[in-house]
């Protein structure tokens, strides 16, 4: 019938698209992989299965099978003579039909076509018919049921004799259309037909993968997921926004659907054949989000890092998965299954190719194929130690793996880690003993030291929790043994260090009241005793710090705190699945979120019940805070949020055990709920499947008795004969040691070993009698008690048992006491879920064990097994002992060593006869026995040995060479591991034992040639090395010819060519000091840059200098010596070599470097003189006036001979070279002595300065570039490009000290040279002269201002004598004082207008500096005062005035300053234009500045404002000779002005002095008019007369005044009468008797904060006095007692000279008017500043000679 089908006639792919689904058993699967099946045997057999799949069902296909249950539709297909193919028509879950788009959405049940088996031989027909029979009826008493209804979608077209699958639906759900025909169903599930097996059948799904494979022969072991039911359908499929929590407890399918979801995702994503990655790399794994402060000086490379960050921005990835958990096994475990299935599926190859490969030390290294990545969580700690970045935690090579293995710490597939054996002989004490009586209160530990001295921290020693046990808890105080160490441990491990609060903290840990701040629910174990728990922490803390120890918490928070500030992530983890999440503490997952590029994505499945780690406490509703707490973090740092899961989702159904055991797990659980409800997660109670054989409890605690039971039958001589699916559990090793000898003949394990385990039998051996709990198991009996009692119970009880008189007593449950059953109690719940079929419970101790037998019991859980009963049990034969075969343990043996445990291994390969395997066993055993005694060397060293004899008789090579080489036996390793081929391991020995040919050769061997070089340069041999490089090129060339990659050729691409040998060489010599052979390898170079390159790094500097001469390159040479400071040679080679004027240069280079190093020392001196004038005399000789104006420069440096700086600045100026001029500048600012020629000096380079600054900024032109590169030579800064120049920092270039620390040469980029430069100009030279020239200033105006008795008085106030108060101004300190006024002036100007051009945005602070805005106009002022106000020059000659105003007037740049100052302060005082409102106080000075604006020859225009009009008008009236109306006209501005608001007393004194002497000689003239009889004298100060010569020569017009009084032609009464009036007015305002205030009180009130009033004071005293002289003469008789009045009444300080105060005093006990002419003239004396009274007459009888003026000393005035 299929003689003509071949292979080809099948398609595969058309598998997944037939109308009928088919699924098979595992024996089909096997059947169809077996090699020996005939291939047309398969072939006919695939096309059966290919047609029944199409829905072609001819009748040779589907025979009915008879006399079977009418529930069972089993059909046989034949497809050969004798071979058929038994089908069943089942209906099942649909995943393909369930939730289609635009089919039926929800749940959908099929018709399938389910293959049981493959029978070939027909005569084993019924044998399988009876098999199958058997599995369907044991399925019907399963209680996975389900009710179906049948549904139906739109009409199909169906074509003839063709059957297609009915659907169905849950009877209680959806809202499908129903066939007319409704029809209703059980859904059931077969189980095993094996009768100690409680499970239900698992069937492949007959896909085209499987098809594809059964086609192809694939010979590797390859799997396809099983059919999976409904609910783990929805589970593994299910879309979240949010992570997935899954619980269930033990057998309930968790781990299958966190696999099967990783699996199916996976191949989503490659089903896809995506070339390229497609999923985008998010931001925040690209770069932090963090944000940090860079520096602004850092600009560059932070816009370098923003373009890479751009330019990552586009970075895609293929999928990245992570399966993580603590279970080594199971990890591997879950690993093969799913390259298992990765294999079925020819989508994968890429990543079976690499399947083999190790995992790389770091994330980043991880190829794309690698992933999924299935790693314990030790693993991705160690990954992600060296991933994210140094400081590493564990001390790393240079490729990132560990420089020493961690015991425990290495999951790979090798037993034996290497470890150094010299380390542990020179670490004797590897814990320190902190411990006696008491615990130190300081460390007695000793650090280890290197060789170097540096102290090292070895972080290879974990501390565990036995360490925990053994090291620390035992010898701690008495006062905690009511602590058990397991929950302090848990305390430690889990809140106080395992927190995710304690991430957050710097330390790593919590303090006191955020640990005592944890929620009761969260920790309840010791909520009362807090502060003693974190006082035990305390301790505990430092014995790691004194041991050097570390825990598992301090590598994650140093791995968290690296990732958290990682800015830039260069690897992506999309989606993370975590399985046994129990046993991770808060932290550690933390840290996975924190990593996971999606933490929506993330997995998490567990049992808290389960939950026997030590140090862990965990709940998933802890889970709820802990995704709140990472929602917080990412939020803040700018990470993907995670969101919080709203539903835990929970599996029920347990598929490994009965009911039977199940139901007494679940009885512990539920006194777990009672007494520790917040210790773990609730979950209903597991359902068992199937009905089972109920627990047995051993009444009789008698081992004889259990041995009895044990052995059956059988006679007392015969062993017992364990089964390789039975085990022995025991609390822990103690407890396995302690076994009876006839019991360890079987598999024991310890609880914590057998967790991820499973047997069909479990013995539970003296698990109370070993239990750290004791009389606490009595709260048992109280929790019975209490359920009891309650009402509505409806739970079974034994009342026959509970009304027995030997019930133990109850104890009353308290939480803090009796915590430790809460991990006694998983324990116990561990260990009963271990069994699948039977469990056994015996134990010796009654007393301990009584509460839980007496719970067991009362609950009906168990069978009791009485001593009668074991008797009657045991001649019927053992009921726990079963035979099993060899191959049974055989594989429980490899079982066993996947989970290390080589002792039970050992055990199982001697029961199955495999020597071999036992053998290695023993070899495992005994190298892992010398990792225990790593204090011990000797005995470490000899179980080493003894371990390498037992792997090599195993012909185990590699291993034995490991061992060898961890017993320090190197060169026998070395020779092993030269055998079995490992030639680069055996290369690397012998490299350490210095045999260096052999390893050179095994290196070479290996295709390492890079090693094989490296090796003999290393030891001196550079001929063997150049022989080696040799042979590889020949080997290259070769490999060439024949078209092949180094790649492909399994060589490696050589570093090394002759020239890096011969610098190896030439290396190994000078390290050696051999100087001669050094010089021969560098002489090998092929590059005279490379030989000098070498000669210098290593500071043979001249020999260097020697090549370069040989070569020619002389200045090359020279310029190598100065740039290391061999001045001297340098020189000599210079003199030998170079031209003059490169002489000169490199003697100057010497001399500044000298400078740098100066001292006081006098010789010292006068050899850098001696040397400076030596490159005088050269450069003067070869005219270079650049190198004659900086070498005179330094001499003056040195000497700060005005010579010197004269020469420099004229050769600079020969130049034009403004760079030098500066430096110049600057050098006489530097210098002590400073006069006013430096002063011009200075304000001219000011000019120079920022000509300097415009050109380094900005060279736009020719002009301004050839300027640039002129002043760059000056600098010392060459061009090297258009926008690059070079500096020499060893010639100590004058920009040195502008650029920062420079130590070599470099390049630069122009403008930021010149910027800098510019910088340095304005900040460090032209503010320091500025700052300099004010300085000088104001200590010039201390010593030549006008006289000013106070502060003379100041000074003296000690002296005795007014004369030495009292001091007269010489003619040259005035007109000193006026130039500098003026170059002052001329100073502001400059800066002003030059700094406004400048940048202000760069240069702000620095003209601010410059431009300081309260001392703006300060210099026009001070100009104007020295000039107006002062008064003591009056008696200068008027050519002396005229001179200097000419002088002032003829500066422009002065000239503009002043109109400027004078024109802001006109229109900015008095009144607005617009108001006759005025600002208060400033009034007085509208007089001074229009005096200021006359003098200066500056316009000033008439305003809207009076008072400025009247002023006006009063200059005016002055200057056209009216000087009559001028007197009434300053009586109408006094009258106007508000003196108590006096700001600037001196003008308004000076006036007052002017027009009162005015008006005393127009009341005189007049006077003289009326009666010509009688002279009329006038007296009058000296000064009075100066002042009104003063003024004629200032203001700007021809004006006489005494000549206009001469002339003035008034009506003689009515003028005199009009005069007298209005001074009277005037004398009225300055006594202050019309307003009261009285000007003099107000100087005198100001002379408490400014004493230099008191001159003006003096002023005003000596014009009374004047005034008061003339009352009887001119002055009215009115204002006398006024006068008299202010003038006595006046309230002087202490401190006021003696001189005013006697006068004042004298003016009291006047009698007549004479008395005041005297008492005037006697102070004038006093003051000594050459002042004198004169008299003034008028002439009326001789006009040509108007008037008369006599003094004593016979001044001539006029």
């Amino acid at each position: 019938m299929y003689d003509t089908v071949s292979f080809t006639d099948i398609d595969a792919q058309r598998m997944d698209k037939m109308d009928w689904e088919i699924e098979c058993t595992s024996d089909v699967w096997t059947i169809l992989r077996e090699s020996h099946l005939p291939p047309d045997l398969k072939r006919r057999m695939l096309m059966a299965i290919q047609m029944l799949a199409s829905g072609d069902w001819q009748p040779h296909l589907c025979k009915k099978v008879r006399h079977i249950p009418a529930t069972l539709n089993l059909f046989e297909a034949k497809f050969s003579k004798g071979g058929r193919i038994m089908w069943e028509l089942a209906i099942t879950f649909s995943p393909r039909l369930s939730n289609t788009e635009g089919g039926m959405q929800g749940k959908v049940f099929s018709e399938v076509i389910r293959i049981w088996d493959v029978v070939v031989d027909h005569d084993k027909l019924n044998r399988t018919i009876r098999k199958i029979t058997k599995s369907h009826n044991r399925g019907k008493s399963c209680i996975l049921k389900k009710t179906l209804m049948s549904a139906s979608l739109a009409a199909k077209h169906v074509n003839a004799g063709m059957r297609y699958p009915r659907l169905f639906i849950e009877a209680s759900g959806g809202n499908y259309d129903v066939s007319e025909n409704q029809t209703s169903m059980n859904l059931l599930s077969p189980a095993s037909s094996n009768e100690n097996e409680y499970h239900i059948l698992k069937f492949y799904s007959f896909s085209s993968a499987l098809l594809r494979t059964v086609l192809q022969n694939i010979e590797t072991k390859v799997d396809f997921p099983f059919r999976v039911t409904d609910t783990e359908y929805t589970l593994i499929n299910i879309e979240s926004n949010a992570p997935i929590l899954l619980i269930g407890r033990s057998g309930t399918g968790k781990t299958t659907c966190c696999v099967y979801r990783l699996w199916s995702q996976f191949r989503a994503y490659w089903a896809t054949s995506p070339i390229n990655p497609i999923l985008p790399r998010c931001a925040y794994c690209i770069s932090n989000k963090k944000e940090k402060s860079i520096p602004k000086e850092n600009s560059e490379s932070t816009c370098a890092a923003n373009e890479a960050e751009q330019k990552d921005q586009d970075i895609y990835d293929h999928l990245h998965q992570l399966f993580i958990t603590k279970n080594a096994v199971l990890c591997g475990e879950v690993r093969r299954n799913f390259r298992a299935l990765r294999k079925g599926e020819n989508l994968m190859e890429g990543h079976m190719q690499n399947e083999d490969e190790n995992l790389p030390s770091r994330l980043q290294d991880v190829k794309d194929y690698a992933y999924p990545m299935f790693v314990t969580s030790r693993q991705l700690l160690l990954m992600l130690d060296v991933s994210v970045g140094p400081p590493y935690f564990f001390v790393r090579n240079e490729d990132g793996s560990l420089k020493e293995e961690i015991r425990d710490w290495n999951d790979r597939n090798a037993p034996v880690t290497l470890v150094s054996v010299d380390e542990c002989l020179e670490d004797e004490d590897y814990i320190v003993e902190v411990f006696n009586d008491e615990i130190e209160t300081t460390s007695t530990s000793r650090p280890n030291v290197s060789k170097n001295g540096a102290t090292i921290v070895d972080r290879t020693k974990e501390i565990t929790y036995m360490m925990f046990v053994d090291k620390f808890w035992k010898h701690l105080k008495h006062t905690h043994s009511s602590y058990h160490p397991t929950l302090v441990w848990t305390e430690i491990m889990s809140f106080i260090e395992g927190s995710y609060e304690a991430l957050s903290e710097p330390r790593g840990y919590l303090d006191n009241k955020q640990y005592n701040d944890i929620g009761r629910k969260r920790a309840p174990n010791f909520s009362g005793d807090r502060d003693v728990i974190y006082s035990l922490f305390l301790e505990y803390k430092r014995f790691k710090t004194d041991n050097a120890l570390f825990d598992e918490t301090d590598l994650v928070h140093s791995v968290f705190k690296r990732l958290s500030v990682l800015n830039y992530r260069p690897w992506a983890i999309h989606q993370i699945f975590v399985d046994e999440t129990q046993d991770f503490t808060q932290a550690e997952l933390c840290l996975l979120i924190r990593l996971c590029q999606n933490p929506n994505d993330m997995f998490f499945t567990g049992d808290t019940a389960q939950s026997i780690m030590r140090g862990i406490s965990f709940r998933f509703q802890d889970l709820r805070s802990l995704f709140h707490y990472m929602q917080e973090i990412n939020r803040s740092t700018g990470s993907p949020i995670v969101a919080q899961p709203e539903e835990v989702y929970k599996l029920v159904y347990n598929y490994r055990t009965h009911a039977g055991i199940l139901r007494l797990a679940s009885s512990v659980l539920e006194i777990m709920a009672a007494l520790f409800p917040e210790s773990f997660d609730s979950l209903p109670p597991d359902q068992g499947l199937f009905e089972g054989p109920m627990p047995i409890v051993f009444e009789s605690g008698s081992v004889s008795d259990l041995v009895l039971l044990l052995k059956g039958n059988q006679r007392n001589t015969v062993p017992i004969e364990f089964g390789a699916h039975q085990v022995i559990l025991v609390v822990n090793d103690d407890a396995r040691e302690a076994l009876p000898a006839v019991l360890k003949l079987g598999l024991v394990l310890t609880i914590f070993e057998a967790k991820g385990l499973e047997f069909d039998d479990v013995l539970l051996y003296n698990f109370f009698t070993n239990s750290q709990a004791s009389k606490e198991w009595r709260v048992v009996i109280e929790y019975l008690n209490r359920l009891i009692n309650q009402k509505d119970n409806v739970v079974q009880f034994d009342y026959e048992i509970l009304e027995s008189s030997n019930h133990p007593r109850p104890l009353k449950f308290d939480a803090n006491q009796h915590k430790i059953l809460n991990s006694e109690l998983k324990h116990l719940y561990t260990a009963l879920t271990r069994a699948r079929v039977n469990v056994w419970i015996f134990d010796e101790d009654r007393e301990k064990r009584a509460p839980m037998y007496e719970f067991f019991k009362a609950r009906k859980l168990v069978k009791n097994l009485k001593g009668q009963d074991i008797n009657e049990s045991s001649s019927q034969g053992s009921v726990f002992a079963v035979q099993s075969s060899p191959e049974d343990w055989r594989r429980r043996g490899r079982e066993m060593m996947r989970h290390k445990m080589y002792a039970e291994a050992s055990k199982c390969f001697r029961f199955s006869g495999d020597i071999k395997f036992e053998k290695m066993t023993q070899a495992h055993i005994r190298s892992r026995m010398a990792f225990d005694h790593k204090d011990n060397p000797n005995k470490m060293h000899l179980e080493f040995l003894c371990a390498a004899e037992l792997y090599l008789e195993c012909n185990k090579r590699i291993h034995a060479a490991r061992c060898l080489q961890n017993a320090n036996e190197l060169k026998l390793a070395a020779q092993l591991f030269e055998q079995t081929g490992q030639y680069e391991n055996a290369a690397d020995l012998y490299r350490r034992l210095n045999i260096y040919h052999d390893s050179s050769r095994l290196y070479e061997k290996e295709g390492n040639f890079n090693k094989a070089i490296s090796v003999l340069c290393a030891n001196g041999d550079f001929e063997s090395a150049l022989d080696t490089l040799r042979r590889y090129e020949i080997k290259l060339r070769d490999l060439q010819v024949m078209q092949i990659s180094v790649h492909d050729s399994g060589q490696q691409n050589v570093e090394f060519n002759e020239f890096v040998i011969q610098q190896r060489a030439a290396e190994f010599y000078h390290q050696r000091r051999n100087t001669e052979n050094m010089i021969k390898a560098v002489s090998a170079f092929p590059e005279l840059k490379d030989r000098i390159k070498f000669l210098e790094d290593r500071g043979y500097i001249s020999h260097a200098a020697r090549l370069l001469k040989d070569d020619n390159q002389c200045t090359a040479a020279v310029d190598l010596l100065v740039s290391h400071t061999k001045l001297d040679e340098a020189v000599t080679l210079a003199k030998e070599t170079l031209s003059n004027k490169d002489i000169g240069k490199y003697i100057l280079i010497k001399c500044r470097i000298n400078q740098v190093n100066s001292s006081n020392d006098w010789i010292w001196l006068s050899n850098q003189i001696v040397m400076i004038d030596e490159a005088i005399a050269i450069f003067k000789s070869c005219e270079d006036y650049e190198g004659l104006g900086a070498a005179c420069l330094l001499k003056f440096q040195n000497t700060e001979e005005t010579c010197d700086i004269k020469r420099a600045i004229d050769a600079f100026k020969a130049l034009a070279n403004e760079a030098g001029k500066i430096e110049c500048t600057d050098a006489i600012v530097s210098r002590k002595l400073f006069t006013i020629f430096d002063f011009n000096f200075v304000v001219s380079a000011i000019d120079e300065v920022f000509r300097v600054c415009h050109t380094l900024l900005n060279p736009n032109d020719k002009h301004q570039l050839a300027k640039f590169f002129q002043y760059g030579a000056f600098y010392g800064f060459s061009p090297c490009s258009e926008q690059t120049v070079r500096i020499r920092p060893y010639e100590r270039p004058l920009c040195l000290k502008y650029l920062g620390n420079i130590r070599e040469q470099c390049e630069k980029p122009k403008a930021e040279v010149g910027e800098a430069v510019v910088h340095a100009l304005m900040q460090e030279k032209l503010t320091e002269w500025v700052s300099k020239l004010r300085r000088v200033n104001a200590e010039i105006r201390k010593e030549v201002m006008l006289s000013k008795p106070v502060r003379a008085f100041k000074q003296c106030e000690n002296a005795s004598d007014d004369e030495t108060i009292y001091q007269r101004r010489k003619k040259d300190s005035f007109e000193c004082l006026i130039q500098y006024d003026i170059l002052n002036i001329e100073l502001e100007h400059r800066l002003f207008n030059e700094t406004s051009s400048l940048d202000q945005f760069r240069f702000s602070r620095i003209l601010r500096q410059l431009n300081d805005e309260p001392l703006k106009y300060q210099t026009s002022l001070s100009l104007c005062r020295d000039l107006i106000i002062e008064g003591s020059h009056l008696n200068y000659t008027t050519s002396d005035i005229t001179s200097l105003l000419d002088g002032i007037i003829n500066k422009n740049k002065v000239h503009q300053k002043l109109k400027v100052f004078l024109n802001l302060q006109w229109f900015t005082h008095g009144y607005n234009e617009n108001d006759s409102v005025g600002f208060p106080g400033d009034e007085q000075e509208l007089m001074g500045v229009a005096f200021s604006c006359f003098m200066f020859r500056i316009q000033l225009t008439e305003t809207k404002c009076v008072l400025k009009n009247t002023v006006l008008n009063l200059f005016q009236m002055i200057m056209t000779g009216n000087v009559f109306k001028a007197v009434k006209q300053f009586n109408n501005y006094i009258n106007m002005v508000n003196l108590e608001k006096l700001s600037d007393p001196e003008t308004i004194i000076i006036w007052f002095e002017l027009i009162c002497t005015i008006a005393c000689l127009m009341v005189a003239k007049l006077n003289a008019l009326c009666n010509t009889s009688v002279e009329t004298p006038v007296f009058i100060l000296g000064n009075y007369l100066h002042l009104i010569k003063f003024v004629e020569v200032i203001l700007p017009a021809e004006l006489d005044i005494m000549k206009c009084l001469k002339e003035c032609d008034l009506g003689v009464p009515d003028s005199l009468d009009e005069m007298l009036t209005a001074f009277t007015k005037i004398i009225s305002v300055l006594v202050g008797s019309k307003s009261k205030v009285r000007l003099i009180d107000i100087l005198v009130n100001k002379c408490e904060d400014k004493p230099e009033m008191t001159g003006m004071v003096e002023r005003l005293v000596m014009l009374g006095l004047t005034l008061a002289s003339n009352v009887d003469i001119i002055v009215p008789v009115e204002t006398k007692s006024s006068l008299i009045e202010m003038l006595t009444r006046v309230s002087l300080s202490t401190s006021a000279p003696s001189g005013i105060k006697k006068t004042v005093e004298d003016l009291k006990q006047i009698i007549k008017t004479s008395d005041v002419s005297t008492i005037l003239m006697t102070f004038l004396e006093t003051r000594n500043l050459g002042e004198e009274l004169v008299t003034f007459t008028w002439e009326i009888s001789d006009w040509e000679t108007p008037f008369t003026v006599e003094s004593k000393s016979g001044h001539a005035y006029f």
